[in-house]
């Protein structure tokens, strides 16, 4: 048990590096050194639409999902749209380990539309 928490300790440290790092590659910037006029500046976006997810997650769990406007986001949105989820059988194995734990904590750091903070 000891080392599960490890290990899930671990590639959390790792995912938070990463995201950072990606951020920090496509920006040029960090958060601390953007100005207000920046952070003003990021687009309003509505949702196209809300959808029912597929009911092949883990344990059926089903919820509604708002997608962003196909021009703006026509690859993750789309597919949801389509599909029902985003990356299914990736988000059932995250609804399984909090099943498991269910005393854990989940962060979703740089999430897009949100499909795993909606389902867990």
């Amino acid at each position: 048990m000891r080392d599960k928490k490890f290990f899930f300790a671990l590639l959390f440290l790792f995912a938070i590096c990463f995201v950072m790092r990606t951020l920090i590659d496509l920006t040029g910037k960090t958060l601390r050194n953007m100005n207000v006029s920046e952070l003003k500046s990021f687009p309003i976006i509505e949702p196209y639409k809300c959808k029912e997810t597929n009911n092949e997650l883990y344990g059926g769990i089903k919820t509604q999902i708002c997608l962003k406007p196909l021009e703006v986001d026509r690859f993750i949105s789309g597919y949801i749209d389509e599909w029902g989820s985003w990356e299914g059988s990736q988000v059932s194995v995250v609804l399984k380990a909090m099943s498991v734990y269910p005393t854990a904590v989940f962060l979703d750091i740089g999430c897009n539309i949100g499909m795993y903070t909606v389902m867990v």
